[in-house]
């Protein structure tokens, strides 16, 4: 998995208020039950999915058979912009990992939307190029970083605002392309620095500041590249 400096979401929350609202009225909604396919590896559909609700999981099968866990999404996330730019098919399956409510905007609708609103384009493209670039970036931090600075961006990332990650442990492993136990003697250093809590099923962050304090030191010890 790669953590992007900016999740999905932020296409939703830096466009134009006015302006995502056609972006919405343009879209057609499905609702999806639990562990109910949403879309397959290799699929032809031109569309950009929207999450309203629920959680979606982004995953793909890997050479070797595995399946690969690559995301998890879920309200305000978005998927299949860069399909739906470039024309090409789906790059990886998605589920619903809980009853989950999606916003669809094909092709056509959202061409529309690109040609009627120079506001809309501009931010698109703008939005790819910071993708691009913090893809290029994240590339060379799976290379050198740590496990314990893994784990702490991945806890910063899919934490909401009160600071709970819903993840399970396996999953967040996997995420991480770690073993389980590598992955609890990283949550077991941070929670002894009093910088998480496991509780209730969740982990939760205790203090966000000092824990991207934490990240930073990745950069300050040479160990980002």
């Amino acid at each position: 998995m790669i953590f992007h400096s900016s999740r999905e979401s932020d296409f939703l929350t830096d466009l134009d208020g006015a302006v995502r609202e056609k972006l919405f009225d343009a879209a057609i909604e499905r609702q999806v039950r639990a562990r109910q396919a949403i879309q397959q590896d290799g699929d032809e559909a031109r569309t950009l999915v929207i999450v309203r609700s629920g959680r979606v999981r982004l995953s793909k099968i890997s050479a070797e058979g595995k399946r690969m866990t690559l995301a998890y999404l879920g309200e305000g996330d978005l998927f299949g912009l860069f399909a739906l730019i470039i024309g090409r098919p789906k790059g990886y399956d998605a589920d619903a990992e809980v009853d989950t409510r999606l916003l669809v905007v094909d092709r056509p609708a959202f061409t529309r939307l690109l040609d009627r609103e120079a506001v809309f384009r501009d931010h698109v493209f703008r939005f790819l190029g910071r993708r691009l670039e913090s893809a290029f970036q994240a590339l060379n931090d799976e290379r050198n970083l740590p496990l314990i600075f893994k784990t702490v961006r991945a806890l910063l990332y899919y934490a909401d605002a009160a600071g709970r990650v819903q993840l399970t442990q396996q999953a967040l492993a996997e995420q991480l392309g770690a073993s389980r136990n590598g992955l609890v003697l990283a949550l077991k250093s941070l929670s002894d620095d009093g910088l998480i809590e496991r509780r209730y099923g969740a982990i939760h962050i205790v203090n966000r500041k000092r824990l991207n304090k934490r990240l930073a030191e990745a950069g300050s010890h040479g160990v980002l590249v």
